[in-house]
C-alpha cells in the first residue's frame, strides 16, 4: 500500500474548494472494491452499463466524461472512475484469470433508469459515450464489467490468458456448472 498520509497531504486543497457531495478517495480493500456497485442495482430499477479500461487518464478523456456527465438521461445515471493499480499490478498478467494489470484506470459507464419508455434513452447514452471512450480504451475491461455476452472488444475481459482459461474450463468444469459470469464454454 502505499503513503496514506502523503495521499491525503496532496488531496488536501481539493477538500477545501466546497463541500463534497461524496469523498471517497482512500485506501480500499479488494472484498470492498468487489462489492463497491451493489446499491446500485437494487431490483426493480432498468440498468445498463458498459466499462473500459484505460492505461493514463488524459484532458481529452477528461473533457468527454464531463460532457457526457452534463447529459445524463437520468439523474439515477453515473459515470464512475476508479485508479487502479498498487498491488494488482505487481502480478503477472499471466499468474491470474485477469491478465490487465497495467491497467491504471477503469470507466464504469452506468445508466440507471426507472421505466421501459426511457431503455432507448437510457442505453444510447451509455453506448454512445461507450463508443466516444474507445478512442482513448485499451480494449480490455474487467469480467464483472460486461453487460452482455456478444459484446465485441478487442481484447475482453480474458486476453491473453483466454486459452489457458478455456483449458482449464474443459478439464475442470465440462457441465459448465459455473457459469455466472461472462462464460468460457468448455470445449467439445
Amino acid at each position: 500500500m502505499g503513503d496514506t498520509a502523503k495521499g491525503e497531504e496532496i488531496l488536501a486543497p481539493l477538500r477545501t474548494i466546497a463541500e463534497p457531495l461524496a469523498d471517497a478517495v482512500g485506501p480500499l480493500p479488494y472484498a470492498s472494491w468487489q462489492a463497491a456497485f451493489d446499491p446500485l442495482l437494487a431490483p426493480g430499477a432498468r440498468n445498463y452499463w458498459k466499462s473500459s479500461d484505460f492505461t493514463e487518464m488524459t484532458d481529452e478523456l477528461i473533457d468527454t466524461l464531463v460532457c457526457a456527465a452534463e447529459q445524463l438521461p437520468s439523474d439515477e445515471c453515473e459515470i464512475f472512475t476508479a485508479q487502479l493499480g498498487g498491488a494488482a499490478s505487481r502480478v503477472a498478467p499471466d499468474a491470474m484469470a485477469f491478465p490487465h494489470r497495467s491497467t491504471a484506470y477503469t470507466v464504469n459507464i452506468h445508466g440507471r433508469w426507472q421505466t421501459a419508455e426511457m431503455d432507448e434513452e437510457g442505453k444510447g447514452w451509455v453506448k454512445g459515450l461507450f463508443a466516444q471512450l474507445e478512442t482513448f480504451s485499451t480494449g480490455s475491461v474487467y469480467v464483472n464489467f460486461v453487460p452482455e455476452y456478444d459484446e465485441e472488444r478487442s481484447i475482453g475481459p480474458y486476453g491473453a490468458n483466454r486459452p489457458k482459461l478455456e483449458d482449464i474450463k474443459s478439464r475442470v468444469d465440462k457441465l459448465n456448472l459455473f457459469r455466472s459470469n461472462i462464460n468460457i464454454l468448455p470445449k467439445g
